[in-house]
C-alpha cells in the first residue's frame, strides 16, 4: 500500500499514470487532513504532504502530470472553504487559491492541463 497508518488514510483519490507507467496519487490523509502526494518508482513508494498548510485541507483532489512528470492538484480546502491548485517543480511545491469567493467552492474539482502546461480546473 502507498499510505498504511494505523487509521484510515486516503480519502479523495485520484490517479495519474506516467508514461513509465509509474502510478501517482493525491488524496487526503485523513490522520492529518492534509493534501497528500503518492509516487511508486521501482516498486518504492514516495510520499509528500503537498499541502498542510490549514486545519482541513485536501477534499475532492483531481491529478495531472505534466509532460515533465510533475504533478498538478486541484482540490478544496474545507478550512477556507476555497478551490485551490497545487503544482509541484523543481522539487518544490507552490500552491495556490483558484477561487477565494465568498461561498464555498471546490468541490468535486476535476483539472486538465492543456498542451502547454496549463491548468484548467472546474
Amino acid at each position: 500500500t502507498a499510505d498504511a497508518a494505523a487509521n484510515a488514510v486516503g480519502l479523495y483519490t485520484s490517479l495519474a499514470l506516467a508514461a513509465s507507467g509509474n502510478q501517482h496519487v493525491s488524496y487526503l490523509d485523513v490522520t492529518t487532513f492534509d493534501l497528500k502526494y503518492a509516487r511508486k518508482s521501482g516498486g518504492v513508494w514516495t510520499l509528500e504532504t503537498a499541502d498542510g498548510s490549514a486545519n482541513i485541507v485536501g477534499y475532492f483532489t483531481s491529478l495531472a502530470l505534466d509532460a515533465s512528470g510533475n504533478p498538478h492538484v486541484s482540490y478544496y480546502d474545507n478550512t477556507t472553504d476555497d478551490l485551490k491548485y497545487a503544482r509541484k517543480s523543481g522539487g518544490v511545491w507552490t500552491l495556490e487559491t483558484a477561487d477565494g469567493s465568498a461561498n464555498s467552492v471546490g468541490y468535486y474539482t476535476s483539472l486538465a492541463l492543456d498542451a502547454s502546461g496549463n491548468p484548467h480546473v472546474s
